[in-house]
This record gives structure tokens, C-alpha cells and sequence, in this order.
């Protein structure tokens, strides 16, 4: 099949606008050329238009890189070895390809996608990188502005983790498991300590007990961590249990 060359776009212009969009981090940077050949030649489905498509990748570069770099795989299994089979590398490797096909003013249409594919490669990690910053970042500001809104102190985990003396341990009893859930699915327990101690702390499914099940609780820097039993929003419930009710609670089972 006779080779189809074209004057636009120029793939040296191309390659170097996707460099500064990855060397930068920033999709804005895009030019129109270089989003015609990712649409046309590279599996990228158009979002409409080029406004479109930055839209979907500014802040989520690193689909971009990974969706490039693994657009070949498309679910394809070898029934030989069992692993993904790389589209790329199979168009690569065969002269029929379409990729044998095209030309941009002389260059052929398969060394312009090896040269993307080193690009790509090279910063893979720093994308990886930026976007986990950015993910992150994102997260914690919410995490931040929820902990506002209901009356919360967040303590990072790098200032809780600060070396202490070994933590003291605690016994808590379940005195009661509520039926009901609350808008996020979680049921609320009570837990009893044998000095009458009291909290009430959410629970998912994966972490209910049932009445008379015993917690062993830690505490770290002078609060009982029920989070890292999995459980969430404890409550100090005031006053303490009474005598009466807190041997109730603890002659169902032995302490463990």
C-alpha cells in the first residue's frame, strides 16, 4: 500500500509541544496539532474538542500518560503467556500496520509513536508523582474543612506518631449495638470499661461486635484510640456508668 504523506501536522512541532505539556505538568499548554495526532493515531476519543479534552485531563495528567502508555492493552489476553497483549507493540513490530501506512512531512507515522512512547516513559514517575501531590493535597483540604464544619481537631499522623512512653491498655465491654444506621451506614456502639468509663463510637459492618464482646483498647497521647479498631467519632459519654449497670455489663464474659 502506497505510503499517505502529509504536511501538517509537523511531527517535530508535535512532539516538542507534548514535552512541555508533560515536562510542565500542565495540559493547557496542549496545541491543537498535537491533539489531532493523540485523537487520530493514538486511541484518545476527542471529548469534543480540544477545550474538551484538556477539560478531562488537567487535573488528572497521569490518566493521560497511563492511557497513552497502556492503550494497547485494551483487555487482550496472549493465550500463550497469559499477559496483556501490547497493541502498540504489535503494530510496531508488524510492517502491514497502519502505522507503515502514514507519514507527516516524510516522517513515518511509527517513528513518531516510538519517539511518543519515550517521551511518555520519561516522565511517567514525575506525573505519577504530581498527580499523588495534588490527590493528596486535594484530600486533606476537605478532610480539613469537615473537620471545621463538625467541631474536630485533626492531629497529623507524622505528630502522633512522635516516640512516647508505651501506651496504656484498656478493657471496654459492648453494652449496647444500635439497630438503626446513620446516613453514612454506620451503627453506633457502647462500650463500658470495668471503671465505668463510657464511649459511644460508630461502627461499619466489617467491624460490629456484639453486646458483651470485649475491645482492647491503646491509648495514645492521652485519648483512647478506638480508630485504630476501626471505629469512628467516639464519644466520652459523662457521667460514668454506675456501679450497678457496670456489673451487669462485665459478669456476662471474662475480661480478655
Amino acid at each position: 500500500m502506497p505510503v499517505r504523506n502529509y504536511d501538517s501536522p509537523d511531527p517535530k512541532a508535535v512532539l516538542r509541544n507534548i514535552a512541555d505539556v508533560l515536562q510542565n505538568q500542565d495540559m493547557n499548554r496542549l496545541h491543537e496539532p498535537a491533539y489531532r495526532i493523540l485523537i487520530t493515531h493514538c486511541g484518545f476519543i476527542a471529548h469534543y474538542d480540544i477545550g474538551g479534552f484538556k477539560a478531562e485531563y488537567r487535573d488528572h495528567l497521569d490518566d493521560f500518560v497511563k492511557f497513552f502508555l497502556q492503550s494497547g492493552e485494551v483487555g487482550l489476553i496472549d493465550g500463550v503467556t497469559g499477559l496483556p497483549i501490547d497493541l502498540w507493540q504489535v503494530h510496531l513490530d508488524n510492517p502491514r500496520s497502519y502505522l507503515y501506512d502514514v507519514s507527516y512531512r516524510g516522517v513515518m507515522l511509527h517513528e513518531i509513536i516510538r519517539d511518543l512512547l519515550a517521551l511518555f516513559q520519561r516522565y511517567k514517575d514525575q506525573t505519577h508523582t504530581v498527580a499523588e501531590a495534588r490527590r493528596r493535597a486535594q484530600a486533606k483540604a476537605l478532610l480539613n474543612r469537615l473537620a471545621a464544619e463538625l467541631g474536630y481537631s485533626l492531629i497529623p499522623k507524622e505528630v502522633e506518631e512522635v516516640n512516647h512512653d508505651e501506651p496504656t491498655r484498656k478493657v471496654f465491654k459492648v453494652a449496647a449495638v444500635s439497630s438503626n444506621r446513620n446516613s453514612f451506614g454506620l451503627r453506633s456502639m457502647v462500650v463500658v470499661a470495668r471503671d465505668g468509663e463510657a464511649y459511644r463510637v460508630l461502627s461499619n459492618d466489617l467491624h460490629i461486635k456484639r453486646e458483651g464482646d470485649a475491645l482492647l483498647v491503646e491509648q495514645r497521647d492521652g485519648r483512647w484510640n478506638f480508630g485504630a479498631l476501626g471505629y469512628e467519632v467516639p464519644e466520652r459519654l459523662q457521667p460514668n456508668a454506675s456501679a450497678d449497670v457496670v456489673k451487669e455489663i462485665w459478669k456476662s464474659r471474662e475480661e480478655v
